[in-house]
């Protein structure tokens, strides 16, 4: 229903009725009937100063609504993108474990990364990303190590943090540091510096040429290994936080008797060690296939092997084992019994059973002829 209000105006009833004598003039109310609006538009046309003061409040209260419109379409649109450009920069530069946190234009990154030069870049980067500010840069320089051994002389080199050095390399023996260097804030990505104590002491345990290389928070094994070492190795990996971040280039031997360079612990060396080792590689015994008979070839090897044996000093002591097939191994202990027959006969024919050392080879190299074959190695 619409309200009405009167608007009351005098006026001059002479101008209305000119037969009025002159100056013989009176005012009469005269009563308007208006609407609610048409009074609001005539308050307003009267007063300018209201006008103005209702259009600065407006214009105010506005202000929040917009700010906050404009807010939410920046969270929901414009921050999702800034922070996905910003993880790409630490994706490209391979950081490990990135963080990004974006406070409106302010981002914070956290990660692991190999360099000093790596997290400038990253930085550089960041700072081409339209209205993004770095404001917190907590990049850990993760530094890098490189541990060989050779002839049984550990060689540390790389960038790590004092405590570090003290306690992971703590367990190793003969080691040279001379081409390591330490930095206070280097973090070397992993579990602890106790972690990587216990890998090292049981990565270098054996006498095998074996390198442990990490750089850009990537490990790199290589060397010699038996396939239960390998596992054993697989899980100390596992246990310091790296196995999504190793590459295992070990290569596979029957036994650590197999390791190339692997110092003997018989005492014989130089020359008259190459010339025995050379002979034994050339005396291996063959077998008829799933028995523990030798055939004809193995047994006339048999024979040489013992006049070897007895002419060879008796501190020089002999490793016994069989590279097993597929085949014996699924038909149980014949690949033990080939060994134990062999070790017996030699023991009968004069060799002294302390001088033989029965070793269980784990495996046979592909495509070797040496399957279901005795080997005998130098202790």
């Amino acid at each position: 229903m619409t309200s009405f209000y009167y608007e009351v105006r005098w006026h001059d009833l002479s101008k209305l009725q000119p037969d009025l004598p002159h100056k013989q003039t009176h005012k009469e109310p005269i009563c308007k009937k208006r609407t609610r609006f048409e009074v609001f538009l005539l308050i307003l046309g009267r007063n300018s100063f209201v006008v103005k003061f209702l259009i600065v409040l407006s214009t105010l209260l506005m202000i929040p609504v917009i700010m906050k419109f404009q807010t939410e379409t920046f969270l929901q649109s414009g921050q999702p993108k800034l922070r996905q450009a910003v993880s790409a920069v630490l994706e490209k530069h391979g950081v490990v474990t990135p963080e990004v946190e974006l406070t409106y234009f302010d981002a914070t990154i956290r990660g692991s990364v190999g360099s000093e030069e790596t997290a400038q870049d990253i930085a550089r980067d960041i700072a081409q990303i339209g209205p993004v500010r770095l404001v917190k840069n907590q990049l850990a320089i993760t530094g890098w190590l490189e541990v060989q051994q050779r002839r049984g002389v550990v060689t540390v080199s790389g960038l790590v943090s004092p405590r570090w050095q003290k306690e992971a390399l703590k367990g190793l023996v003969k080691v040279n540091t001379d081409q390591l260097r330490t930095k206070t804030e280097i973090n070397l990505f992993g579990k602890s510096a106790a972690s990587w104590g216990i890998f090292l002491d049981r990565f270098f345990q054996e006498s095998a040429e074996r390198t442990v290389d990490f750089r850009d928070n990537h490990l790199i094994l290589t060397g010699s290994a038996t396939p239960s070492d390998t596992a054993e190795i697989d899980q100390l990996i596992t246990n310091l936080g790296l196995k999504d971040y190793s590459s295992n280039h070990l290569k596979l031997m029957p036994s650590r008797y197999h390791f190339p360079l692997r110092k003997v612990g018989s005492n014989i060396e130089g020359e008259p060690l190459r010339s025995l080792a050379q002979k034994l590689t050339n005396l291996t015994l063959e077998f008829e296939a799933k028995t523990v008979r030798l055939t004809k070839e193995g047994e006339d090897n048999l024979q040489k092997l013992t006049a070897l044996f007895l002419e060879t000093p008796k501190e020089v002591q002999f490793v016994i084992g069989v590279h097993p097939s597929k085949n014996e191994i699924e038909k149980g202990r014949v690949v033990e019994k080939r060994v134990q027959k062999i070790a017996d006969k030699l023991i009968q024919k004069g060799i002294e059973q302390e001088r033989l050392h029965l070793v269980p080879f784990e495996m046979t190299e592909d495509n070797s002829e040496l399957a279901g074959h005795v080997e005998i190695l130098i202790w």
